[in-house]
């Protein structure tokens, strides 16, 4: 027999027991089918336990490995949470899932080499908990590779540009200029990076 959302909900959180990650995964999975159907705000009660475990359950997910397939959950759960008609007129991030979710999803994006979307969730939890050591530190964390990656980019062009002008030795004029202009370029670049880098590690 299929059980009801508000059955399921009793299942996993009447007896206040803290469950591991694979006991809850174990217990939720037969009943997703349930539990990601599209409650309507209009009946809350039904909208607030499917949204609760659909977050807690894309949670467990992350904490036990399982990546790629938590980020589609964490992804609905964030949703819910953001068309939650009863948290339209607060600051969101004042619901402790909201935040457990968006630091998850920042989390996984970065592990799958997805930094530019890791960085926009680190961005968030900094503007609204800018005193969290470990949001700022995971946020610089994103730019410092961002900013190294540049870094490297105009060391490159400095190389290459005295390769092809003290090793090959080209004859025409024109292009040892270019190579000039090359390692002007590249240095200047990349002490630019080097700056600006430095200037927003300050500020966060």
């Amino acid at each position: 027999m299929e059980r009801k959302i508000d059955e399921i909900y009793d299942l996993i959180y009447n007896d206040n027991s803290t469950k591991e990650s694979k006991s809850f995964i174990r217990i939720v999975e037969p009943h997703l089918e349930i539990i990601d159907q599209n409650y309507s705000n209009g009946d809350y009660e039904k909208y607030f336990k499917s949204t609760r475990l659909l977050s807690d359950y894309s949670i467990q997910l992350a904490n036990d490995g399982y990546l790629k397939k938590a980020l589609p959950y964490l992804e609905k759960s964030i949703q819910r949470f953001e068309n939650d008609m009863k948290l339209k007129e607060k600051n969101i991030f004042e619901e402790p899932m909201y935040e457990a979710l968006i630091w998850n999803r920042g989390m996984i994006n970065f592990n799958l080499q997805k930094k530019k979307n890791a960085e926009i969730d680190f961005l968030k939890l900094v503007e609204n908990f800018p005193e969290n050591d470990k949001y700022n530190n995971w946020l610089k964390a994103c730019s410092d590779r961002k900013y190294g990656i540049m870094e490297w980019t105009f060391a490159g062009i400095v190389v290459a540009s005295i390769f092809f002008s003290f090793i090959l030795e080209p004859s025409d004029g024109i292009f040892d200029k270019l190579a000039i202009i090359g390692i002007i370029v590249g240095l200047f670049g990349g002490l630019t990076v080097s700056y600006i880098r430095k200037q927003r590690l300050k500020m966060k």
